[in-house]
């Protein structure tokens, strides 16, 4: 089930120090109390010297932008940022609960296409094109919104 989860792991390693990332990713993100101050950060969220998860800052919600979550780690003379971007958590509950009610419907279609001597499709085809179609939005909208955080990111963190 994995193919149906819309996530993203990658690293960038850079040659700037860990100390010099952590204040470029301080210099973009604001706390989620001051984003409505004069300055518009890109991001929104938390960074530590070592972690960091936040959002990109946009004046529209949008269900679809990743929570990204990352691990800076020093080794030798570079720098590996290790990003993982997720779904938020709640359009997550929402996905499961929308293809487990398509799933409940693809099965009582079966049994119905069954019962009916092979005669009734439209439960089965109207399932299968709602399956599609949530895929479709929910993986397109996250990995749309995905590859425009990276850029960014990479555009901030790489040499």
């Amino acid at each position: 089930m994995t193919y149906l989860r819309s996530y993203l792991d990658y690293t960038i390693e850079s040659e700037k120090s860990p100390e010099r990332i952590y204040l470029i990713l301080t210099s973009v993100t604001r706390h989620r109390k001051d984003k409505w101050k004069s300055i518009r950060p890109e991001f929104i969220g938390e960074v530590y010297p070592t972690y960091f998860k936040f959002v990109r800052n946009t004046f529209y919600y949008n269900s679809f932008s990743p929570v990204i979550t990352g691990q800076i780690i020093a080794i030798d003379n570079k720098t590996i940022i290790q990003i993982k971007m997720r779904l938020h958590s709640f359009t997550r509950i929402f996905e499961i609960i929308w293809f487990g009610f398509i799933l409940l419907f693809f099965v009582i279609g079966i049994f119905n296409f069954f019962i009916t001597d092979f005669q009734e499709w439209s439960l089965i085809t109207h399932s299968i094109l709602m399956i599609a179609g949530g895929l479709l939005i929910t993986k397109g909208g996250f990995y749309m919104q995905a590859k425009k955080d990276n850029e960014k990111l990479a555009e901030l963190l790489e040499t």
